[in-house]
């Protein structure tokens, strides 16, 4: 388990990062982790759960199954993700809900910021590449314009939700939380969560646990044979998935997103340049400087 105090503080820091988003429905932690780094290691990291890891445990050598699952970056990153999902998703929530124009303004940015890293990322677009970016943004823009439905909220019925959510929220672009909204479960796990629903919460993380480890092992296999197609459908992803966050929708986009059923949400461009407007492009530039900021950051400690 490599690494000091002071890296453990900076991936809990990116876990706190991570977390906000995760509990935003529209924005994904997955593209939390591209901006700030982490997306590749985070992903070999989960995808070491394998055949070598429980061999590992079962012949008692616990460090080195540890070592083996990089534990250390995963302990941090999960310590700061539950704490920013504990502590704020009261107040997300209540910004989504009472102040949709600069809450959905801000993340905006963010993922229009995190989409053009991801494409200067990638050396060279040929036709599988440009491909696999429409096929990403199709897919993103599709599934950002499905309603909401209703759901049961058993035990089996928050499992497979888990499996579901946590398969999205480690693809930058689509977010778990607005998968959640989809399969109507987001309300009833922050509930759970502000009320400590114990049972409904395990159900639903032994879900997120599955999922996570099944997916992240294509993930890898991915990103290991082929990166630049890969990299250019997370692009797509992102591109896609803006239609989810345009901050002028008509009526109340924060309401709409969490609690409608069957109306259908329209974006729309604002009837006239006010102050309203002008907070949207102010919050939206800060979101894109706040990602240029924290890539920079980033390549400096890389180097």
């Amino acid at each position: 388990m490599r690494g000091s105090l002071k890296e453990d503080l900076s991936i809990a820091a990116r876990g706190l990062l991570m977390g906000s988003a995760d509990v935003v429905p529209g924005v994904s932690g997955g593209t939390v982790a591209l901006i700030v780094g982490i997306y590749e290691r985070l992903v070999s990291a989960i995808a070491s759960f394998d055949a070598v890891w429980i061999a590992l445990l079962l012949a008692g050598r616990v460090r080195d199954a540890l070592r083996h699952v990089d534990f250390r970056f995963l302990a941090a990153l999960g310590t700061g993700i539950a704490v920013a999902i504990l502590s704020l998703s009261k107040l997300i929530t209540w910004l989504i809900l009472n102040r949709p124009v600069p809450t959905w303004s801000f993340f905006f940015g963010l993922i229009l910021a995190s989409a053009l890293l991801v494409y200067r990322q990638i050396d060279r677009w040929r036709a599988q590449e440009a491909a696999a970016a429409l096929a990403g943004a199709a897919f993103a823009f599709w599934l950002s314009g499905l309603l909401p439905s209703e759901a049961a909220h058993g035990p089996l019925a928050l499992y497979l939700s888990g499996v579901v959510a946590i398969c999205a929220t480690i693809l930058p672009g689509i977010s778990g939380s607005f998968v959640l909204v989809l399969l109507g479960q987001y309300l009833f796990i922050l509930d759970s969560i502000h009320e400590r629903r114990i049972l409904s919460l395990a159900a639903f993380a032994a879900g997120c646990a599955t999922g996570l480890i099944a997916f992240t092992k294509l993930l890898k296999v991915l990103l290991r044979d082929w990166k630049t197609q890969t990299m250019a459908f997370l692009c797509g992803l992102m591109a896609g998935s803006l239609r989810k966050i345009w901050p002028f929708k008509i009526e109340a986009a924060g309401q709409e997103l969490l609690k409608a059923k069957h109306r259908i949400q329209t974006n729309v461009l604002p009837d006239a340049f006010d102050a309203s407007v002008a907070w949207a492009i102010a919050l939206t530039i800060l979101g894109i400087v706040f990602v240029l900021v924290i890539d920079r950051l980033g390549s400096r400690r890389d180097d």
